[in-house]
């Protein structure tokens, strides 16, 4: 029986005997991949070792005590099987066979590292469950071998295995001993963004020292997101690193300070990043899926110190029935509205989800309105798409100049839209058949679907903004190294050089006042200007329905008067164009000191444009939903509805019901809605939940908070939004403390502490980065997690309640 092969010996076929992370290193070193040379015990030793010592009857037995629901029967069982492990001696034929192979390796220190053969598969990942002893010597080889040996008892990991249903089938342990590399930067890196899925951005993080570091959580590393193509580092989050895991001069390894000058300093160079992200690809090149990879750097060289699948990644939702459109599913607060239709939401969202295949070949996920009591809708997507949409449309604008495109076509369509708009009124309505009012209510149901379409791009995507802000950032820190000077020259930049409607708006309320200064007498003309004033802007005010937000004549006449009391409209005139051709002038200087490119101009353009458009787009926006109300008062007269009721039709049940009569079913369900439903849409797929199914659907979505809250940041390592009990956990003594639905809040996360994590909804962390325990543990389990806060456990104590949302990094104190 062999019972060690070195890793030129192994390959990722391996699993069963070497183990997930044996296996892994031995491909790597087979493929090329710089990796520090070693050794596997086998899973066969250990077998072995049970046998010749009379355990494995005996540690089968305890394990069959176990109620995995019952913490101290998991406890039990490991301290009985963990003393058994230790107190037994390892036969002679195998610590003579590992003795050899250690001193082939011809070095000092080792790094013994325990690889279960069920660990790191694509759909499970032990996330520290098992033991890593490093700098370990020769005389403590053999008890660091049965400490990861024994490593596959302890709590957390028989927990893990119980959680992942792995307690039915045969696990062994294999125990990999590395060569020990004295690095001076370590990290961790994965090969697809593991937060917002992205296949074209890698995230690598670093830190001075050894990697244990990091993935204990007991640092915050730097982080660097690198896009693959093209290949450009897009951004960089240092953090200070006041203290580093090193080795210690008597074994072992030890905490040290790390100098002022350092500590603050930029763990790897652009350069060395690069160098870096050159490995990682190939690494997940060669296995075809996304990795996540810990590495090494010392004497100018990088070495891959572990792989493994990221196991977070591509998960979906069902289409059977409304019940698995939300079991284990979790969704992003966009926006919380109030006074918005049902049918106004079924375009926005349908176009959202099922149109913007027509503009850029991907779509959202899935999207979901709620409406309680009326008009009142909370908006909420599906987390998984959002990042993907916002990195396509971003190098569709840097690649094809598409920004251009999108600004035209908002305009081209929301001209459409203004001039079918135009025509509705009362009188016109009522000279409609039931066929006509029908085609007419479809074809302006088709062009304000085609205007969302196109609308989503630059201005209801804000994860696309945030990434066209960064993107424009890093194009002016190739120009200047100022920071202050890129944050001025990106406002700068950002000016268009066409006025919103709200400056028209503005501009016409001043010469009206300024009229009324110079010719108070000539009422009649005062009366013109306001009168003309008011048909071009009074539905600016309109918040989607109802008539109430319309100015009236008289408003604007007290805006003027107020003008006029306060300022000298004339110099609020000239100021206003002033400060227009000044900052036109800080634009166009900008563009000449910083050295702008073509390309880059064109760029901050676009950018700019973009700002307008929104703006345009808005005023038509206000226009339509205005006109609107009157499609709804002849829609109710027609078919035998209230106001309300009518908009919260769809539109095949409006077709339906001027074609034959609205049937009583349907005027009941339309009642219903008006309560309380939920309208959800997946490409292909519509739901409208009322009733149950309703409550079930906004059950498990997050509500919104209201009122004042203190708050502080970190970063965000896993989506979502909830709210919940604060319960400080540090240590394992502190576990009792959690209760299903309570918020964990650590300085860091280890492993011991997985059956508390299991019980929280989100975790908030103090240190740590989005590799760190807590980050992995929490993609897993898909909880809304945020790190690297530096005063969680400070600011916060046992019973607060607080609001976690993951989406922005963000922890709100509930008062």
């Amino acid at each position: 029986m062999e019972l060690i092969k070195t890793f030129n010996e192994i390959t990722k076929s391996d699993t069963a005997i070497a183990g997930g992370k044996g296996a892994s290193l031995g491909e790597m070193t087979q493929t090329g991949i710089p990796v520090p040379p070693g050794f596997v015990i086998l899973s066969d030793a250990f077998e072995r070792f049970l046998e010749k010592t009379d355990l494995n009857v005996e540690i089968d037995s305890i394990l069959h005590s176990v109620d995995h629901r019952e913490m101290h029967t998991i406890e039990n069982a490991s301290e009985k099987i963990k003393a058994l492990i230790l107190n037994a001696e390892i036969p002679v034929d195998i610590s003579d066979e590992i003795q050899k192979f250690f001193k082939k390796l011809g070095t000092t220190y080792v790094a013994v590292r325990s690889s279960a053969t069920a660990e790191d598969s694509a759909s499970a990942a032990w996330a520290g469950q098992l033991e890593t002893y490093l700098n370990t010597t020769d005389k403590t080889l053999l008890e660091n071998v049965k400490k990861c040996w024994a490593s596959l008892f302890t709590p957390r990991a028989i927990f893990y295995r119980f959680e992942k249903e792995l307690h039915k089938q045969k696990i062994s342990v294999a125990v990999v001993i590395q060569k020990m590399i004295e690095s001076e930067k370590s990290g961790i890196a994965f090969s697809t963004h593991p937060i917002t899925q992205d296949k074209n951005q890698i995230v690598v993080e670093a830190g001075f020292g050894l990697g244990e570091a990091i993935v204990s959580g007991q640092i915050t590393p730097d982080s660097y997101v690198v896009e693959k193509e093209p290949r450009n580092v897009l951004d960089v989050n240092i953090e200070k690193q006041e203290r580093g895991l090193f080795r210690s001069n008597l074994g072992g390894n030890e905490w040290k300070e790390i100098k002022e000058a350092k500590s603050a300093s930029q763990v790897l160079s652009k350069e060395q990043i690069l160098e870096l992200v050159k490995i990682i690809i190939k690494i997940e090149n060669h296995y075809e899926f996304p990795c996540d990879i810990e590495w090494a750097f010392a004497d100018e060289t990088f070495y891959i110190v572990q792989s493994r699948p990221i196991t977070t990644l591509n998960y979906d939702i069902g289409k059977q029935s409304p019940k698995y459109l939300y079991d284990g599913d979790r969704w992003l607060l966009a926006e919380d509205i109030p006074d918005i239709d049902f049918q106004f939401s079924q375009i926005w969202l349908s176009s959202f989800v099922n149109d913007l295949e027509k503009t850029i070949g991907i779509n959202y996920k899935k999207v979901i309105s709620v409406y309680n009591n009326g008009y009142n809708l909370k908006f909420y997507y599906g987390d998984k798409d959002s990042e993907a949409v916002s990195s396509t449309i971003l190098r569709k604008i840097i690649d094809e100049n598409f920004g251009m495109e999108i600004n035209k076509n908002i305009r081209r369509v929301a001209d459409e839209l203004f001039e079918i708009s135009k025509r509705i009124d009362p009188k016109f309505l009522q000279g409609l058949s039931n066929k006509e009012f029908s085609d007419f209510y479809t074809k302006l149901d088709d062009i304000h679907t085609e205007f969302y379409s196109w609308c989503w791009l630059p201005n209801a995507v804000d994860m696309f903004h945030t990434h066209f802000t960064n993107y424009l950032k890093t194009l002016l820190a190739k120009h200047s190294k100022s920071e202050e000077e890129i944050n001025t020259a990106l406002v700068a930049l950002s000016f268009s050089e066409e006025k919103s409607f709200i400056q028209d708006e503005l501009e016409s309320l001043l010469k009206i006042a300024i009229y009324k200064k110079d010719n108070p007498n000539d009422k009649a003309t005062i009366e013109k200007m306001l009168a003309e004033h008011h048909a071009e802007y009074f539905f600016l005010k309109h918040l989607w329905i109802g008539k109430d937000g319309i100015s009236t004549i008289e408003e604007y006449r007290q805006a003027v008067d107020k003008m006029l009391t306060e300022h000298d409209p004339k110099e609020v005139l000239e100021s206003e164009h002033k400060k227009w051709a000044d900052d036109k002038k800080l634009r166009d200087n900008y563009e000449k000191k910083l050295n702008l490119s073509a390309k880059e101009k064109e760029l901050f353009r676009t950018y700019a444009e973009f700002g307008f458009t929104k703006a345009y787009r808005r005023r038509i926006q206000l226009y339509w939903a205005y006109k609107m109300d009157f499609i709804f008062e002849e829609l109710s007269k027609r078919l035998g509805v209230s106001f309300i009721e009518s908009r919260f039709l769809m539109p095949n049940e409006v077709e339906e019901g001027l074609k034959n009569g609205l049937s009583s079913e349907i005027k009941k369900i339309a009642t219903e809605r008006t309560k309380h439903c939920v309208y959800y849409t997946e490409k292909g797929l519509d739901i409208i939940a009322i009733g149950d199914d309703c409550k079930q659907f906004e059950s498990t979505i997050v509500e919104e908070i209201n009122g004042e809250m203190d708050e502080f940041k970190g970063q965000v390592a896993c989506l979502g939004k909830v709210q919940g009990m604060v319960k400080i956990v540090n240590s394992t003594s502190d576990m009792h403390k959690v209760n299903d639905g309570d918020i964990l809040v650590s300085i860091a996360t280890n492993p011991d502490i997985l059956p508390a994590m299991k019980k929280a909804i989100a975790f908030v962390t103090e240190q740590g980065g989005i590799t760190s325990h807590a980050a992995i543990v929490a993609r897993e389990m898909r909880k809304p997690c945020i790190i690297g806060t530096k005063i969680a456990t400070k600011v916060l104590k046992d019973g607060d309640m607080i609001e976690v949302d993951a989406n922005n990094g963000i922890v709100k104190i509930l008062k």
